[in-house]
């Protein structure tokens, strides 16, 4: 559609990110704002958890997370891991194979 407009716009890579964020760090931008509000950032650090329930590490932050993100896990696991699940309630983030987060997001079944 941009292209139809003739927009400049047009053969520009897709965001992923907040566009309004310095440097994509909404961490760094969460917490300057509890800051300004008089606030204490919340303590959000958990557990990293596979599908099945393993404990796999410790994560810093369950907000650091969105679902079908693959970055800041911080291990290796011979394939990339990505976000299915967030818990911020539990502060726990559960994790899996790409494919999968289709599936336990509701997007389709499981093979």
């Amino acid at each position: 559609m941009a292209r139809e407009l003739g927009l400049p716009v047009a053969d520009k890579n897709d965001s992923q990110e907040i566009c309004f964020v310095p440097n994509g760090d909404y961490t760094a931008f969460l917490d300057a704002y509890f800051r300004e509000q008089g606030q204490e950032p919340p303590r959000t650090r958990g557990e990293l958890v596979a599908l099945d329930g393993r404990r796999l590490c410790e994560h810093t932050g369950v907000r650091n997370f969105t679902v079908d993100s693959a970055r800041g896990s911080g291990i290796a696991a011979g394939e990339p891991l990505y976000v299915i699940r967030p818990m911020p309630q539990r502060m726990r983030v559960v994790v899996g194979r790409r494919m999968r987060t289709w599936f336990a997001g509701g997007y389709g079944r499981a093979p």
